[in-house]
């Protein structure tokens, strides 16, 4: 039962029909000491196991996040540099302040806002840059 909870993923209700018990009883065995012990190791020794599993995956998938970002198919090009962007904490708008005192606000790139629609070829400038003068308060 307790491989079929932690390991299998599944519900008390299919574990007691399952093992034709009912889910007040299956419910009573979890609150033993003893279950509890038990499922605890049993879900660490699980997590243990896949995260080591998926730690080793972790430098080709961001290989692949660098050849995908790369790519000529812009909307793969987009979607693979919102994911990194997304998973690295920068929000859609960004704005960072230098120790100089100026405030550079940097946005969605030109292409990303042209695959999405949200800007017309007439509207595309050289440079896109906003350079906001710092007030001495």
């Amino acid at each position: 039962m307790l491989r079929a909870l932690v390991i299998d993923g599944m519900k008390i209700g299919e574990i007691a029909e399952k093992f034709k018990i009912s889910g007040s009883t299956f419910s009573r065995y979890r609150s033993e000491r003893i279950w509890q012990e038990r499922e605890a190791k049993m879900r660490e020794d699980t997590y243990t196991l896949h995260k080591g599993r998926l730690s080793s995956l972790v430098e080709p998938a961001i290989d692949a996040l660098k050849q995908t970002v790369r790519s000529l198919d812009e909307g793969i090009k987009l979607k693979a540099a919102t994911e990194i962007l997304d998973r690295t904490g920068f929000p859609k708008g960004l704005q960072i302040e230098t120790d100089m005192k100026p405030i550079i606000n940097l946005f969605m790139p030109l292409h990303m806002r042209e695959a999405l629609g949200l800007v017309e070829s007439s509207e595309k400038p050289i440079l896109e840059a906003e350079y906001i003068e710092a007030s001495d308060d």
